[in-house]
């Protein structure tokens, strides 16, 4: 999530918006963070903040990763408008309780992953693997290389769906049919 602050700083323009996200800036006045909102089929929204993601699907609710913490939280609500630019102002997320809450939230991370991969590959694709490297090597905590970087977030997708094939068995084989292998 870090590069995408490069991603939006692009001196030959903001990668975001030309990847197709609309930005709700805060009115005048108000402090908080930028939202870049977008919707695509058949059912996601995701959210963009500095300060996290959202990533909603009509079938499971709504997910929240906050930019520094890998703790996935969720909430009933699959559609958040990106008029938020506080997290004191967005619906209450909270850890999954339950097997079908905490089988929702995985297949809800394991999509936002696999989105995150898929926005990865069109950064690789139309920026360049040399934009990416520079991306990441201004970052001190870089773990992959950046031709790497898709890949890694689809193992990660992966292992949400084996988790929660724990949880509820042949679910996860449902869903994981239409997640590449990583290269």
């Amino acid at each position: 999530m870090w590069c995408w602050g490069w991603d939006i700083r692009r001196r030959e323009g903001n990668a975001l918006l030309q990847y197709g996200f609309s930005r709700w800036r805060p009115p005048e006045g108000t402090l908080g963070s930028t939202a870049y909102q977008l919707d695509t089929p058949p059912s996601r929204h995701i959210v963009l903040w500095g300060y996290g993601l959202f990533y909603g699907d009509r079938a499971d609710g709504g997910l929240f990763l906050k930019r520094f913490t890998f703790a996935p939280l969720w909430c009933p609500d699959a559609d958040l408008r990106a008029a938020l630019w506080h997290p004191e102002h967005a619906p209450v997320f909270r850890y999954a309780e339950g097997p079908p809450e905490r089988t929702r939230l995985l297949r809800l991370l394991s999509g936002a992953l696999r989105w995150i991969a898929e926005y990865e590959s069109w950064i690789l694709t139309t920026l360049g693997l040399e934009y990416r490297r520079q991306c990441l090597r201004e970052w001190p905590k870089t773990v992959t290389e950046a031709e790497n970087v898709p890949g890694q977030w689809l193992l990660l997708a992966r292992a949400c769906l084996e988790n929660l094939e724990l949880v509820v068995p042949n679910v996860a084989k449902e869903r994981s049919d239409d997640i590449p292998e990583s290269p």
